[in-house]
């Protein structure tokens, strides 16, 4: 009888510790990005006082994430199929202004290497990813993006020791071009 129990238990503690909640990303599927596999997506919250992008000229360089950034959340399986589909499969149409200033990237990683990045300005509504899909082109909502990276405690403003002077939003049909951080 007690060698039955100990099998029983150790079924149950297997089944239990198997039922942990483990990252399976949405297939690259919405608009076909990411186009790589990843197993880890990462928000952050950084300060930007060079008013720079991480993504320039089609390329990703996050040398100085570590020293910009001020609040960093991993992201649910949950929270990734919003997030996508928040950026890349909205009908939502709107313009934004001229200042792109970003102070939030959500980064896709795979085996601790980038594969894909969502950089964003809540300040005028400006998304840049890389590799870059155009899909982001003005269709982004960002009230759904609002609320995925305030449920990630990033909130949707510039880190409190650098917020930007209030801008009265323009139309533009582009965005233009952000310098790279020096």
């Amino acid at each position: 009888m007690l060698p039955k129990l100990g099998v029983v238990l150790a079924i149950w503690i297997n089944c239990a510790w198997s039922q942990e909640e483990k990252f399976s990303p949405p297939p690259a599927g919405i608009n076909g990005w990411p186009d790589k596999p990843y197993d880890k997506v990462v928000g952050y919250q950084f300060a930007n006082p060079e008013k720079g992008s991480f993504i320039v000229n089609g390329s990703l360089d996050l040398d100085k994430l570590p020293d910009l950034k001020r609040k960093e959340s991993v992201l649910t399986e949950k929270q990734v199929t919003e997030l996508l589909e928040a950026t890349f499969a909205t009908g939502s149409n709107r313009s934004g202004a001229l200042c792109y200033d970003p102070h939030h990237i959500i980064v896709f990683y795979s085996k601790s290497n980038p594969v894909g990045a969502i950089e964003i300005c809540f300040q005028c509504s400006g998304v840049r990813s890389w590799p870059e899909n155009k899909a982001t082109w003005w269709h982004t909502n960002f009230g759904d993006l609002g609320k995925i990276t305030t449920s990630l405690g990033l909130g949707t403003d510039p880190p409190s020791e650098q917020k930007p002077a209030p801008i009265s939003p323009k139309p533009s049909p582009t965005l233009p071009p952000a310098p790279p951080f020096r």
